[in-house]
């Protein structure tokens, strides 16, 4: 299990910060919405933890996507007169201040989903205006190396957490902006603040297919076990996704 967290993420990690250079911060974006990185560490909680346990972390998942829309916003907007470090540090504390309350809200399933969907709805409204920028120089592979690092030691972190938390908080802090932070902190520094802002707004606009996955996965778990109900929560998160890919290519047309 350690291997495979210390693998999996970082790889997608990599295939992100490559797809974030090749096609743009709003694609990029998008794909950051989908549970690239929450989804595993929810797998990882299960397995570890058993289907009870993943339940009420699912819900409390769902419910989490409203710290997660207040980082993006924090960064976005800190961004504006701060670099990396400083709108990083200010996101993940607006973050965690949102967030930990929220374990004493102990909505149902369908509650929590109306919840997670308020925030792709309008979060994005929110966000401050930004250009496209020119991405033109080059993504050395020091860097990939150095995100995918990155993106370990914050999965390693999250899941050892959720052995001295509760299903509710380990789920509220599942969607902790790993792959937001490591793509969007690394293309600020290397591309501007205009980067990060339209990453971080295509990330809160992809979050659909988030909620698809965990409420999908979170009704079917304990009928049908992780296997079926994590398979059925991501062919949806998928089908959206890709509607939401769609939509912004016509848009930029």
């Amino acid at each position: 299990m350690l291997a495979l967290k210390l693998i999996l993420v970082p790889v997608l990690i990599a295939a992100l910060s490559v797809v974030a250079h090749r096609f743009g911060p709003v694609i990029a974006g998008l794909l950051t919405g989908f549970p690239m990185v929450a989804g595993p560490i929810f797998l990882f909680l299960v397995a570890e933890h058993g289907a009870a346990f993943g339940y009420q972390a699912a819900v409390g998942t769902l419910v989490g996507l409203t710290g997660l829309a207040v980082y993006a916003l924090c960064y976005s907007w800190s961004s504006r007169r701060c670099n990396w470090a400083g709108s990083l540090a200010l996101g993940w504390a607006a973050f965690l201040l949102v967030s930990l309350p929220l374990e004493r809200f102990q909505p149902n399933l369908a509650l929590a989903c109306l919840v997670a969907l308020a925030m792709p709805t309008m979060a994005p409204r929110l966000f401050p205006a930004a250009q496209p920028p020119q991405m033109r120089r080059a993504l050395p592979r020091s860097e990939i190396l150095l995100r995918m690092l990155a993106a370990a030691a914050l999965v390693l972190a999250i899941t050892k957490a959720a052995t001295v938390t509760g299903p509710r908080l380990a789920g509220l802090l599942t969607p902790f902006p790993v792959a937001s932070s490591v793509v969007t902190a690394f293309s600020h520094r290397l591309y501007g603040p205009d980067t990060a802002i339209l990453l971080l707004r295509g990330m809160v606009v992809g979050l659909y297919g988030f909620v698809a996955f965990f409420a999908i996965t979170a009704a079917l778990l304990p009928v049908t076990g992780i296997v079926l109900s994590a398979l059925a929560g991501f062919v949806a998160a998928v089908a959206i996704q890709g509607l939401l890919y769609l939509r912004a290519i016509r848009a930029r047309k």
